[in-house]
């Protein structure tokens, strides 16, 4: 699990996030955005901050949110080399 923070349309709350990919995450919240709302996650991924933005794909009330991460995710090369080190995969 990874503390991070999200924010949408619909609202704003600290949240963890689990099952972390190039594609996806789900985010553990109690008051999930609702299904197709664009969002932003920030995490925390050792010294980085990566910044995660995509589209709310499914919803699980008083549970959390799956997460379609955009396909010009990740922005920068610091965190691509973050999410390489948290996958461990190689450049």
């Amino acid at each position: 699990m990874f503390e991070g923070s999200w924010h949408a349309q619909s609202g704003a709350a600290l949240c963890k996030l689990s099952d972390l990919s190039w594609h996806g995450c789900f985010v553990n919240v109690v008051y999930p955005p609702n299904v197709g709302e664009h969002t932003t996650i920030g995490v925390q991924l050792g010294d980085t901050v990566v910044e995660l933005r995509g589209q709310v794909r499914h919803v699980w009330p008083r549970i959390g949110f799956g997460m379609q991460v955009d396909t010009t995710w990740p922005q920068t090369e610091v965190e691509r080399q973050a999410m390489r080190a948290l996958l461990n995969e190689q450049a």
